[in-house]
């Protein structure tokens, strides 16, 4: 096989990354003033990237992500530095570090973010443009020409940025523009023109020139990937894990199933609910609190039980924004809803009447950041109602989500509106990235500003 530049583009991320790394902390301490070379600091810069090493292979960083989304490497990057900050605090801790360098390490490690984060971005748009001029491109066929292998063929010519070139087709039955041959001449073909990759659909060439073409590849160290036929399980995303040699498929895969993914959504939900809660909670929570008790006879807040993650039910609290009345569990706020005080529609429109659901995330009832919480009584009818409509339970509920972000905020008139609710919540759960946590929170201050508002 003629050599690819493949192993050492895999290693550069690693080794700026560590550069980057070293860089940051380095920069920022001698600016502190408190940089000396000797033995105990060079101790413990091996230390920080010792760590990193292992972080980043326990979550497989530099995996091949040829084909990943940008979202999915920087999900696991950010992954990565979140269980490199547990395992360097765990030596602060160990080796009773003061206070004054607890600090200084989290301008470090801020500074390394904003390094590592922009050094991958450029990275992978550079590979990606350097790859459709066929830079570190990989020879690739395809055993069968059907329905499956014609979209991985088309996908190859639509996404040269990828770095695949796809040389064409070898089928006895099917034929086909680009097919190069039979089943048969696919092994010579391979070994005279460098191929790198066979795509196999296994539905169009059969059991035994399956079990030919792993010998063949095995024996000559070509990579074999399988393209299964899926075509009865639908447009679903599927996870395969075994039971010892057994396969079993998954028709959905969530990624906040993850050990990983969970303490990290739940470490960013602890820290970023706190923040607010010390930060705007002392002295916009009595004025708010004032002006509720000024406006209407009734409690400043108001609590009701909404349907949660793996539909239990909790009780969230509001900012009370109705007249109290009988059917504020069962009807949904409404425009000009004449329950809803005029203090209520502006702390409504701006979203301030949820700043307690803060409190829910902290205890763990929510998340930051999830498909909003319904009313039990919605949940069941909903539920009823709409296909699929339970998957949302699959996770905790939100403060915001996607449907907000995309004008699907407060009242929902018409079924059709809920079930566009639902079709975005449930891409949410199935894409979630942390990532993607970020850009709908940044995204959600940006529409309270633009005060786009439903009634609810």
């Amino acid at each position: 096989m003629p050599r690819t530049e493949s192993d050492s583009i895999s290693a550069i991320p690693l080794v700026g990354d560590l550069l980057l790394l070293n860089l940051a902390f380095f920069t920022v301490n001698y600016l502190s003033g408190i940089f000396v070379f000797n033995e105990h600091t060079l101790t413990q810069y091996l230390y920080i990237d010792l760590f990193w090493i292992i972080s980043a292979s326990l979550l497989k960083t530099y995996g091949p992500f040829r084909v990943m989304r940008i979202t999915e490497v920087l999900n696991i990057l950010l992954k990565t530095c979140f269980l490199h900050i547990l395992l360097i605090f765990s030596i602060i801790v160990v080796l009773k570090e003061k206070l004054s360098a607890q600090k200084i390490f989290i301008l470090d490690y801020f500074i390394f973010l904003v390094f590592i984060i922009s050094w991958r971005i450029f990275y992978i748009y550079y590979l990606k443009v350097k790859r459709e001029r066929g830079y570190n491109s990989k020879k690739v066929v395809i055993a069968g020409a059907g329905k499956e292998a014609k979209d991985i063929y088309e996908f190859f010519n639509i996404h040269p940025e990828y770095g695949y070139k796809c040389l064409g087709f070898f089928d006895d039955n099917i034929q086909h523009k680009d097919k190069l041959g039979n089943l048969n001449d696919l092994e010579s073909f391979a070994l005279e023109n460098g191929v790198a990759e066979i795509y196999c659909s296994i539905s169009n060439i059969g059991y035994h020139k399956l079990q030919e073409l792993i010998t063949f590849t095995d024996n000559h160290l070509i990579r074999l990937k399988i393209i299964p036929d899926f075509s009865s399980i639908g447009n679903y995303k599927v996870n395969i894990t075994f039971y010892q040699n057994i396969p079993i498929l998954s028709i959905r895969d969530f990624p906040l199933e993850g050990l990983a993914s969970r303490i990290l959504k739940r470490g960013f939900d602890i820290v970023f609910s706190f923040l607010i809660i010390i930060t705007i909670f002392p002295w916009l929570f009595p004025l708010i609190a004032i002006f509720i008790k000024l406006s209407s006879k009734g409690p400043v807040f108001f609590r009701q039980l909404r349907s949660g993650k793996n539909n239990k039910s909790f009780v969230c609290y509001k900012f009370r924004t109705m007249t109290v009345n009988s059917l504020a569990d069962e009807l949904q706020a409404s425009q000009n809803d004449a329950r809803v005080t005029s203090l209520g529609k502006f702390l409504r429109s701006k979203s301030l009447d949820e700043l307690p659901q803060f409190w829910n995330v902290l205890i763990g009832n929510m998340s930051v950041v999830g498909p909003r919480p319904h009313m039990l009584s919605h949940t069941k009818k909903y539920s009823r109602e709409i296909d699929k409509f339970m998957l949302r339970q699959f996770v905790k509920s939100g403060i915001t989500g996607l449907a907000q972000i995309k004008g699907l905020r407060g009242e929902t008139k018409t079924l059709d509106q809920m079930e566009t609710r639902v079709q975005l919540d449930i891409w949410y759960i199935e894409n979630w990235s942390f990532y993607l946590d970020l850009n709908i929170i940044v995204n959600t201050v940006v529409e309270l500003f633009r005060s786009r508002y439903n009634g609810v």
